[in-house]
């Protein structure tokens, strides 16, 4: 069976070491992220339940996590041993699928791990800590990033800045080939007058 409340592998993540409110790690950046989570919360479940059945034995070792999940229990301090814990994050998860706001941010190049998590603590800690970015791609931007929510959107794109000035570009090339124009015109070279002979 799963340890109860006050045996050791309780005490040992006290509520105290716990954070008040959940957070999501840095490495949970996109709803399909939170998604994954849940599944993969589901799947433990299952799986310490089926070894419970089995071995009726308290269960010492927890079974290897994905990356994000792990990295998410040991921000939240969470023993996911423990059934409490487990129920508190499967709660979380869903509460964020539910409310957090989705944020959807394209570039023109797929974005790093470093620059990824360098804009998500930026959101998280100028907008809500809640957010959720879903990051794609659109080359055609060719640099910056187009940023939109359910009812806004915002060109940040070099693309955008282009088509902005596209009409003053045009009005250069069209004075630029004027210019041509009458450079090439030929020049007119003055004829002198006749000179009329005299026969005296």
């Amino acid at each position: 069976m799963e340890p109860k409340a006050g045996s050791p592998a309780q005490t040992s993540q006290t509520d105290s070491t716990k954070p008040a409110v959940l957070s999501l790690s840095t490495s949970v950046v996109s709803s399909g992220d939170v998604r994954r989570m849940r599944r993969e919360l589901q799947s433990l479940e299952d799986t310490l339940q089926q070894i419970r059945l089995r071995t009726r034995a308290p269960i010492a070792k927890l079974p290897r996590l994905g990356r994000q999940l792990e990295e998410f229990a040991s921000t939240n301090r969470l023993n996911m041993l423990l059934p409490d814990d487990r129920k508190q994050a499967m709660e979380f998860l869903n509460e964020t699928l539910k409310h957090a706001p989705i944020l959807h941010i394209s570039f023109a190049s797929e974005a790093s791990r470093t620059f990824t998590t360098q804009i998500v603590q930026w959101f998280r800690l100028n907008i809500r800590q809640d957010v959720l970015l879903n990051i794609g791609l659109e080359p055609i931007i060719a640099a910056g990033c187009i940023l939109w929510t359910v009812n806004k959107r915002f060109d940040f794109s070099l693309r955008s800045r282009f088509d902005a000035q596209a009409y003053r570009l045009g009005e250069a090339i069209k004075a630029s080939r004027e210019k041509a124009d009458q450079n090439d015109k030929p020049i007119d070279t003055p004829v002198a007058a006749p000179v009329e002979e005299s026969n005296g």
